[in-house]
């Protein structure tokens, strides 16, 4: 994929404030995997105080902009989730009744859309995969509904799974759901795992319940493309998708990496979307490796935010994985918070691991609402926790260095670490 017009503004100085460190410049632009780099500079630390404020005088008076754009999404301001420490949950996490057409209850890789109003007859649509025991062959996206996001039931005239099991040879899984609103259809995106590659597939839907035949986005080898997410166009930025990267070894492997793509066609639907190539963002998390991830835009904060189930880096591989949250101006350059958002050890549900979730966000109401799964005594279950998002800020402002007053995250025991050799 090669990059679009520069459609930022540029400002052709640096701004130097008491000679220590100069300001970068900064070149905002509305295609985000490709943003400008920064680039720093210093003065000399001889200078008075007088001269360096006459020279930060005289380059803000020179400092004009070449062009001028309205509406960046990505645009300036202060990061509230800067300050945001651990999160203390407004009530304890809900284990849900999912019903999965194998009659399990056990489900993985819950995803979540919700609506103002109902759409066809729902306001919460989500997609789902039964994992019961670890049984791949049953790991197949399925769609549930909901009015209030925590009774579900299947949808009318929806006939569980919506994909059909593949041959013994390969399987189905990570589904995730999201809405365009310019076509108005729901759309899921879904990974086929067979003869030795990743494929991931998306069908569309106008009402819910007919669906679109497959079609392929893009594919890599085993397994390099695990746990798509997609979102849709924002603000003239394409539609993105992100995927985690974790090589030949897949569940084993002792490092990963996130990549992403964009829509670089405009299609009637993004079923029929072609892709870029992949490009690797700088999503890490110190003392851990991403595993499965879903991506969210936030329109009131402007940004993406990750939902990020990652395993510890032992050299063990995948297994007793914990939820953190990361976000990014540009869905490429992002900032992870060094301490989960749930520990698996903290709960009985989820002693063998946290798995991967779904989120929505409610500026009117400052709610943080989180959908995921978890593994305890060999058996998945999908729970649901609310957060308040001002509650959390305040929490890291009484706190005199970021994350100080939070203990570190224990590294799980051998006694306590599970080891995967597959995965869901």
């Amino acid at each position: 994929m090669t990059g679009g017009p520069d459609d930022g503004m540029t400002v052709n100085c640096t701004l130097i404030i008491f000679g220590s460190t100069a300001l970068p410049s900064y070149r905002p632009t509305l295609l985000p995997p490709y943003p400008p780099t920064p680039t720093p500079a210093t003065m000399p630390p001889s200078h008075s105080t007088a001269r360096r404020l006459l020279i930060g005088a005289l380059c803000l008076a020179a400092c004009k902009p070449e062009r001028v754009v309205t509406g960046d999404p990505f645009g300036t301001g202060n990061d509230p989730l800067s300050q945001w420490s651990l999160p203390v949950a407004s009530a304890e996490p809900v284990i849900l009744d999912v019903p999965t057409y194998d009659a399990s209850g056990q489900s993985v890789h819950p995803d979540v859309v919700l609506f103002p109003n109902r759409w066809h007859g729902a306001r919460y649509w989500l997609a789902m995969t039964p994992y019961p025991g670890g049984s791949s062959s049953l790991e197949n996206p399925s769609l549930l509904e909901s009015d209030d996001g925590i009774s579900l039931t299947v949808p009318a005239g929806v006939h569980n799974p919506l994909v059909q099991p593949l041959n013994r040879t390969g399987y189905n899984s990570d589904p995730d759901l999201i809405y365009d609103p310019a076509q108005d259809e729901l759309v899921l995106s879904y990974r086929v795992v067979a003869d030795g590659v990743n494929t991931i597939k998306i069908i569309t839907s106008r009402d819910g319940v007919s669906w679109s035949e497959p079609r392929v986005a893009f594919s890599e080898m085993n397994h390099s493309a695990v746990s798509q997410s997609i979102v849709p166009a924002v603000h003239g930025v394409p539609p993105l998708a992100w995927y985690v990267d974790a090589g030949p070894n897949g569940c084993t492997a002792v490092s990963t990496r996130v990549m992403t793509r964009a829509a670089v066609a405009a299609p009637i639907s993004l079923g029929a979307a072609q892709w870029s190539k992949a490009r690797a963002t700088d999503l890490t998390i110190p003392g851990y490796q991403p595993w499965h991830i879903k991506v969210s835009y936030i329109p009131s904060k402007r940004e993406y935010w990750a939902l990020v189930a990652a395993y510890p880096s032992d050299g063990r591989g995948c297994g007793s994985d914990d939820l953190f949250l990361s976000h990014s101006r540009n869905g490429v350059h992002w900032e992870t918070f060094p301490q989960p958002l749930m520990r698996h050890e903290d709960h009985w549900w989820s002693s063998g691991a946290l798995y991967r979730g779904a989120f929505l966000y409610d500026p009117k109401t400052d709610q943080l609402a989180i959908w995921f799964s978890a593994r305890a005594d060999y058996t998945w279950r999908m729970l649901f926790v609310q957060m308040n998002y001002t509650a959390l800020a305040a929490q890291l402002a009484r706190t005199p260095a970021p994350l100080a007053a939070a203990p570190a995250p224990a590294q799980p025991t051998a006694s306590l670490r599970e080891i995967w050799a597959t995965a869901p």
